[in-house]
């Protein structure tokens, strides 16, 4: 059997408004392995982008259980969750999150530099992988001097400085033109495929259906159908 790297058991998010409590996910139990490509996929309003930010640690449960890589992470305080983001965990957002006053490579450095990453070594790796994402051109360009797509590629490099065991991409093509969307998409199948890259992406794009491994369908707070290719 494959190694599960997530494993998720009646994982819960509520929140209160006065003496009401509203749930944004009820029932969420689920497992990913090593290597896997995971949709998470539902209607708008049903607990998907919830859903990943618990598995990123970008948000705390408030029942359930989650483990990481074999840890009970829920437990962890806040300075150790971001620790283990740093080291174990990538993240690519619809609206690429970059820092304006940096540059393409200062940005893709960032995450390295705060694990202590020797400034030169950050250096290079970071120009690897704007390299390896054609944006060996674009090291010196400001995120307003890219296009979306560039911005988003300047995004997963930065993602993966760290060699994250799991990469989390939250709706990653929503703000792109459908070109552009297509270049992303292959290239996160690429890094899944050729490098066996751990991927759990939020979508509402149906067709994204056909370029995962699996999808899970969540629906009112709760899984309702696990799917494969």
């Amino acid at each position: 059997m494959k190694e599960a790297i997530i494993e998720v058991k009646h994982l819960q998010r509520r929140f209160s408004v006065g003496e009401i409590e509203i749930y944004a996910i009820k029932d969420i139990s689920l497992e990913i392995t090593k290597g896997e490509f995971v949709a998470l996929m539902g209607p708008s309003g049903a607990g998907k982008s919830t859903t990943l930010n618990q598995l990123a640690l970008l948000d705390t449960p408030t029942g359930g259980v989650l483990k990481i890589l074999g840890k009970d992470v829920e437990h962890l305080n806040q300075k150790q969750q971001t620790e283990f983001r740093l080291r174990h965990l990538g993240f690519v957002f619809q609206n690429y999150n970059l820092l304006p006053q940096l540059t393409a490579l200062e940005n893709v450095m960032l995450p390295a530099m705060m694990l202590g990453k020797d400034k030169k070594d950050a250096i290079m790796d970071a120009t690897r992988l704007l390299e390896k994402f054609d944006m060996g051109q674009r090291l010196n360009n400001y995120p307003s001097q890219l296009s979306g797509g560039q911005q988003q590629k300047v995004s997963i490099a930065r993602a993966l400085i760290n060699k994250p065991a799991i990469l989390f991409a939250d709706e990653p093509t929503a703000s792109l033109d459908s070109k552009s969307s297509e270049v992303i998409m292959k290239l996160l199948r690429e890094l899944n495929k050729k490098e066996r890259q751990t991927i759990v992406l939020v979508s509402h794009e149906p067709e994204h259906q056909q370029l995962v491994d699996r999808t899970i369908w969540i629906k009112d707070g709760i899984v309702v159908e696990k799917s494969y290719v």
